[in-house]
Protein backbone atom coordinates (compact mmCIF):
# COMPACT_ATOMS: atom_id res chain seq x y z
CA UNK A 1 0.00 0.00 0.00
CA UNK A 2 2.79 2.40 0.91
CA UNK A 3 4.64 1.80 -2.36
CA UNK A 4 1.45 2.39 -4.35
CA UNK A 5 0.90 5.66 -2.52
CA UNK A 6 4.44 6.80 -3.30
CA UNK A 7 4.01 5.85 -6.97
CA UNK A 8 0.75 7.77 -7.08
CA UNK A 9 2.39 10.86 -5.63
CA UNK A 10 5.26 10.60 -8.14
CA UNK A 11 2.79 10.24 -11.03
CA UNK A 12 1.08 13.43 -9.92
CA UNK A 13 4.29 15.33 -9.24
CA UNK A 14 5.97 14.69 -12.60
CA UNK A 15 3.37 16.53 -14.76
CA UNK A 16 3.33 19.33 -12.20
CA UNK A 17 7.10 19.71 -12.36
CA UNK A 18 7.06 19.67 -16.17
CA UNK A 19 4.38 22.39 -16.17
CA UNK A 20 6.33 24.43 -13.62
CA UNK A 21 9.55 24.23 -15.68
CA UNK A 22 7.68 25.20 -18.86
CA UNK A 23 6.01 28.22 -17.24
CA UNK A 24 9.22 29.29 -15.53
CA UNK A 25 10.98 29.13 -18.89
CA UNK A 26 8.41 31.54 -20.35
CA UNK A 27 8.79 33.87 -17.37
CA UNK A 28 12.59 33.90 -17.60
CA UNK A 29 12.55 34.38 -21.38
CA UNK A 30 10.26 37.40 -21.09
CA UNK A 31 12.23 38.76 -18.14
CA UNK A 32 15.33 39.03 -20.34
CA UNK A 33 13.61 40.66 -23.30
CA UNK A 34 13.28 44.41 -23.63
CA UNK A 35 11.49 46.58 -26.18
CA UNK A 36 12.49 50.19 -26.68
CA UNK A 37 10.01 51.42 -29.27
CA UNK A 38 8.35 54.80 -28.90
CA UNK A 39 4.68 54.38 -28.01
CA UNK A 40 1.90 56.75 -27.06
CA UNK A 41 1.12 55.12 -23.72
CA UNK A 42 3.18 53.18 -21.19
CA UNK A 43 1.40 51.33 -18.38
CA UNK A 44 3.43 51.21 -15.17
CA UNK A 45 2.07 48.44 -12.97
CA UNK A 46 1.78 49.08 -9.26
CA UNK A 47 3.09 47.12 -6.30
CA UNK A 48 2.93 47.59 -2.55
CA UNK A 49 3.57 50.72 -0.51
CA UNK A 50 4.94 51.23 2.95
CA UNK A 51 2.56 53.90 4.14
CA UNK A 52 3.05 56.45 1.37
CA UNK A 53 6.43 55.25 0.12
CA UNK A 54 7.04 52.78 -2.75
CA UNK A 55 8.22 49.33 -1.77
CA UNK A 56 11.53 48.02 -3.12
CA UNK A 57 9.67 46.24 -5.94
CA UNK A 58 7.66 49.29 -6.89
CA UNK A 59 10.72 51.53 -6.82
CA UNK A 60 12.49 49.35 -9.39
CA UNK A 61 9.47 49.63 -11.68
CA UNK A 62 9.34 53.40 -11.27
CA UNK A 63 13.06 53.80 -11.93
CA UNK A 64 12.61 51.81 -15.15
CA UNK A 65 9.68 54.07 -16.07
CA UNK A 66 11.75 57.20 -15.45
CA UNK A 67 14.50 55.90 -17.71
CA UNK A 68 12.05 55.01 -20.47
CA UNK A 69 10.18 58.32 -20.17
CA UNK A 70 13.39 60.32 -20.44
CA UNK A 71 14.36 58.45 -23.60
CA UNK A 72 10.88 58.96 -25.10
CA UNK A 73 9.67 62.43 -24.09
CA UNK A 74 6.30 62.13 -25.84
CA UNK A 75 5.08 59.01 -24.05
CA UNK A 76 2.22 59.30 -21.56
CA UNK A 77 2.58 57.20 -18.41
CA UNK A 78 -0.42 55.45 -16.88
CA UNK A 79 0.38 54.66 -13.25
CA UNK A 80 -1.81 51.94 -11.80
CA UNK A 81 -3.02 50.66 -8.45
CA UNK A 82 -5.59 51.40 -5.79
CA UNK A 83 -5.16 51.79 -2.04
CA UNK A 84 -4.56 48.51 -0.23
CA UNK A 85 -4.42 47.51 3.41
CA UNK A 86 -1.75 49.41 5.30
CA UNK A 87 -1.38 51.95 2.50
CA UNK A 88 -2.13 55.60 3.30
CA UNK A 89 -2.68 56.62 -0.32
CA UNK A 90 -3.30 54.82 -3.58
CA UNK A 91 -0.37 53.19 -5.30
CA UNK A 92 -1.09 55.33 -8.35
CA UNK A 93 -0.79 58.54 -6.31
CA UNK A 94 2.50 57.41 -4.75
CA UNK A 95 3.80 56.49 -8.18
CA UNK A 96 2.88 59.87 -9.64
CA UNK A 97 4.62 61.66 -6.77
CA UNK A 98 7.77 59.60 -7.32
CA UNK A 99 7.83 60.23 -11.06
CA UNK A 100 7.29 63.98 -10.63
CA UNK A 101 10.06 64.09 -8.00
CA UNK A 102 12.35 62.48 -10.58
CA UNK A 103 11.67 65.07 -13.26
CA UNK A 104 8.67 63.69 -15.17
CA UNK A 105 6.14 66.41 -16.03
CA UNK A 106 2.80 65.93 -14.23
CA UNK A 107 0.90 66.47 -17.48
CA UNK A 108 2.39 63.26 -18.89
CA UNK A 109 1.06 61.11 -16.04
CA UNK A 110 -2.41 59.56 -15.93
CA UNK A 111 -3.66 57.81 -12.78
CA UNK A 112 -5.58 54.55 -12.61
CA UNK A 113 -6.26 54.33 -8.89
CA UNK A 114 -9.01 51.71 -8.54
CA UNK A 115 -7.38 48.39 -9.47
CA UNK A 116 -6.62 45.70 -6.91
CA UNK A 117 -4.77 43.20 -9.13
CA UNK A 118 -2.91 42.91 -12.42
CA UNK A 119 -5.97 42.08 -14.51
CA UNK A 120 -7.79 45.17 -13.23
CA UNK A 121 -4.65 47.25 -13.82
CA UNK A 122 -4.85 46.25 -17.48
CA UNK A 123 -8.62 46.60 -17.90
CA UNK A 124 -8.85 50.01 -16.25
CA UNK A 125 -5.74 51.29 -18.08
CA UNK A 126 -7.24 50.23 -21.39
CA UNK A 127 -10.37 52.20 -20.50
CA UNK A 128 -8.24 55.30 -19.86
CA UNK A 129 -6.55 54.88 -23.26
CA UNK A 130 -9.92 54.53 -24.96
CA UNK A 131 -11.28 57.62 -23.20
CA UNK A 132 -8.21 59.64 -24.18
CA UNK A 133 -8.58 58.51 -27.79
CA UNK A 134 -12.22 59.61 -27.80
CA UNK A 135 -11.24 63.05 -26.50
CA UNK A 136 -8.67 63.39 -29.27
CA UNK A 137 -11.32 62.39 -31.82
CA UNK A 138 -13.72 65.03 -30.51
CA UNK A 139 -11.18 67.75 -31.33
CA UNK A 140 -10.49 66.61 -34.89
CA UNK A 141 -12.35 68.83 -37.41
CA UNK A 142 -14.95 67.10 -39.56
CA UNK A 143 -13.40 65.64 -42.69
CA UNK A 144 -9.90 65.54 -41.23
CA UNK A 145 -8.19 62.26 -40.53
CA UNK A 146 -6.72 61.58 -37.14
CA UNK A 147 -2.94 61.34 -37.27
CA UNK A 148 -1.44 57.88 -37.11
CA UNK A 149 0.60 57.09 -34.03
CA UNK A 150 4.07 55.64 -34.29
CA UNK A 151 3.13 52.53 -32.36
CA UNK A 152 0.12 51.24 -34.35
CA UNK A 153 -1.92 50.69 -31.19
CA UNK A 154 0.88 49.18 -29.12
CA UNK A 155 1.42 50.02 -25.46
CA UNK A 156 4.48 49.60 -23.30
CA UNK A 157 4.13 47.52 -20.13
CA UNK A 158 6.63 48.46 -17.43
CA UNK A 159 6.80 46.04 -14.53
CA UNK A 160 9.12 43.69 -12.67
CA UNK A 161 11.05 41.22 -14.82
CA UNK A 162 9.36 38.17 -13.27
CA UNK A 163 5.93 39.77 -13.78
CA UNK A 164 6.27 40.79 -17.43
CA UNK A 165 5.15 37.53 -19.05
CA UNK A 166 1.83 37.44 -17.18
CA UNK A 167 1.25 41.16 -17.58
CA UNK A 168 1.72 40.98 -21.36
CA UNK A 169 -0.41 37.84 -21.54
CA UNK A 170 -3.29 39.60 -19.76
CA UNK A 171 -2.83 42.72 -21.90
CA UNK A 172 -3.17 40.64 -25.05
CA UNK A 173 -6.20 38.85 -23.64
CA UNK A 174 -7.86 42.23 -23.09
CA UNK A 175 -7.24 43.61 -26.54
CA UNK A 176 -3.96 45.49 -26.19
CA UNK A 177 -0.77 45.00 -28.21
CA UNK A 178 1.87 45.00 -25.48
CA UNK A 179 5.58 45.64 -25.61
CA UNK A 180 7.64 45.24 -22.46
CA UNK A 181 10.21 46.95 -20.27
CA UNK A 182 11.37 44.67 -17.42
CA UNK A 183 12.56 46.17 -14.15
CA UNK A 184 15.31 44.09 -12.55
CA UNK A 185 14.35 42.36 -9.32
CA UNK A 186 16.93 42.27 -6.50
CA UNK A 187 18.47 38.80 -6.31
CA UNK A 188 17.62 38.26 -2.64
CA UNK A 189 13.88 38.24 -3.40
CA UNK A 190 13.96 37.02 -7.00
CA UNK A 191 13.64 33.26 -6.33
CA UNK A 192 10.59 33.68 -4.12
CA UNK A 193 8.81 35.91 -6.64
CA UNK A 194 9.59 33.59 -9.55
CA UNK A 195 8.03 30.62 -7.75
CA UNK A 196 4.99 32.63 -6.71
CA UNK A 197 4.59 34.03 -10.22
CA UNK A 198 4.51 30.55 -11.77
CA UNK A 199 1.41 29.78 -9.69
CA UNK A 200 -0.09 33.17 -10.58
CA UNK A 201 0.35 32.42 -14.30
CA UNK A 202 -1.75 29.27 -13.94
CA UNK A 203 -4.38 31.19 -11.99
CA UNK A 204 -4.51 33.99 -14.58
CA UNK A 205 -4.71 31.55 -17.49
CA UNK A 206 -7.72 29.81 -15.96
CA UNK A 207 -9.62 32.55 -14.14
CA UNK A 208 -8.54 36.04 -15.22
CA UNK A 209 -10.92 36.81 -18.08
Amino acid sequence: MKSKLIKGIVVLLIPGMILFIFIEGLIVWEAHSEDDEAVEYAIVLGAGLRGEEPSVTLKTRLDQAVEYAREHPNVKLIVTGGQGAGELISEAEAMKRYLVAHGIEPGRILKEDQATNTMENIIFSRKIIEEMSEKVGEHVPAGDEQPDTDNNGQVMIITSDYHLFRAKFLAQRHGLEPLGQPAETPFFISVYYHIRESLAVVKSFVWDR
